[in-house]
């Protein structure tokens, strides 16, 4: 499953519709504890298939 959406810019990260199903309530049940969703988003494999569209 694609959890990403849109990965770049990383400020406009989203998830993708299918991963929404799962992590929606993850995400909710985070927000109503004031707990931290920390994601590991590596921005190297857009650059590697986009690069003269993504600035280092």
């Amino acid at each position: 499953m694609i959890v990403m959406g849109v990965s770049y810019p990383p400020s406009q990260g989203a998830f993708s519709e299918a991963a929404l199903t799962n992590m929606g309530p993850i995400v909710q049940f985070l927000a109503s504890t004031c707990a931290p969703l920390l994601m590991n988003v590596y921005p190297y494999f857009s650059y590697k298939d986009n690069p003269e569209s993504i600035s280092l």
